[in-house]
């Protein structure tokens, strides 16, 4: 009888890190899980947020492109400089 005590006292010191480790791991691998799919979530709103800024800014600059009045404005600034380099850069940019 003894022995059959101590044979369950053992293999319950046994079990119960056993399931607690195997619980553990279980929770482990959901957890990973979890984070990463809300890591991916967050990684493509950012890149659309990116994305959508980028066309804003696209659309600014076709804006400034197509419009002869800031041409007209840069174009006076630029003929404005009297230092060569300035103008060798706004002659360049402009044409």
């Amino acid at each position: 009888m003894t022995k059959k005590i101590a044979w369950s006292v053992l293999l319950l010191f046994l079990l119960v890190p056993l399931l607690g480790l195997m619980f553990y791991r279980t929770q482990t691998d959901k957890v990973e899980r979890a984070a990463l799919q809300t890591l991916d979530s967050i990684a493509k709103l950012k890149s659309e947020e990116l994305l959508s800024y980028l066309r804003e800014r696209q659309g600014d600059c076709e804006i400034f492109r197509d419009s002869e009045n800031i041409r007209h404005v840069s174009s006076n600034f630029c003929n404005s400089r009297r230092k060569r380099s300035t103008s060798e850069f706004c002659s360049r940019a402009w044409h």
